[in-house]
């Protein structure tokens, strides 16, 4: 897996759950979003812009049928 650095989060590590290579994407599954997942997601998507970078929650992945 990939991981980044957060560096506006003392340089804490960030790992997505998935990549979907033939999207150049990231995913992150969550059930329930905490405020430091949040915080987490949300310095990602500040420090990496160019990343592509999804949230899944089960309503998605019904969706999508996984579940």
């Amino acid at each position: 897996p990939k991981r980044f650095i957060l560096t506006c989060m003392n340089n804490i590590k960030y790992i997505p759950d998935f990549y979907l290579p033939h999207e150049n994407k990231y995913i992150e599954i969550k059930g329930q979003i905490r405020n430091t997942a949040w915080d987490k997601i949300s310095y990602f998507w500040f420090e990496y812009p160019e990343i592509k970078l999804e949230i899944w929650g089960i309503k998605d992945l019904k969706e999508k049928g996984i579940l």
